[in-house]
């Protein structure tokens, strides 16, 4: 299966995002950024992604 790469930018703004909503609530930071990494880990999965693709068109090179 498929891996979530995040990209040293994506990171970054999720910790920026997380440091932000810390201000008011550090449970709600942690939460909203778990929530968003467990959202995309389900990613390579879904159909259209990357992976459900590559399955699709491989018996067309195959031959």
């Amino acid at each position: 299966m498929a891996q979530v790469r995040w990209s040293l930018t994506a990171g970054n703004d999720l910790q920026d995002i997380e440091n932000f909503i810390a201000r008011d609530s550090v449970l709600h930071a942690i939460t909203f950024v778990d929530r968003v990494v467990e959202s995309a880990e389900t990613l390579p999965g879904l159909p259209g992604s990357v992976e459900s693709f590559q399955s699709s068109i491989a018996p067309i090179f195959e031959n």
